[in-house]
């Protein structure tokens, strides 16, 4: 880097130009986040009506020692459960929770599979 001339000026800093917020960008946060809570509202609502089925959610022996809740959010809505007990949940997350499972599950024979014998899954 070359040292400063005798002559040269120092370059005053400016501050960053922060554009301003227009009304219009203000709506539309503001929509949004109302549609947000509309929307939570709803699955509330409509979690809130569904049947209760009994479950556990086993304790994950791969998470820390202090992990001792299954947390699951749907739409904004979180629920949150002990691990290793048997609890009453909505049938909408029991079924999420066993869907999500059964894809693990699939995913997890795939790779065995392919990594087993070397072939390409696409035959």
């Amino acid at each position: 880097m070359a040292a400063p001339k005798k002559n040269d000026k120092p370059t005053k800093a400016t501050a960053p130009v922060v554009p301003e917020v227009t009304e219009t960008e203000t709506e539309v946060t503001e929509t949004a986040e109302a549609i947000g809570a509309k929307i939570e509202k709803e699955t509330r609502e409509r979690i809130a009506k569904d049947e209760m089925v009994t479950m556990m959610f086993p304790k994950d022996p791969a998470l820390q020692d202090n992990d001792q809740f299954f947390v699951h959010c749907i739409n904004g809505v979180i629920y949150r459960y002990k691990r290793g007990e048997y609890v009453q949940v909505p049938k909408t997350i029991a079924d999420t929770v066993e869907r999500k499972a059964r894809m693990r599950n699939e995913a997890v024979q795939r790779i065995s599979a392919f990594l087993g014998d070397g072939k390409n899954l696409s035959e």
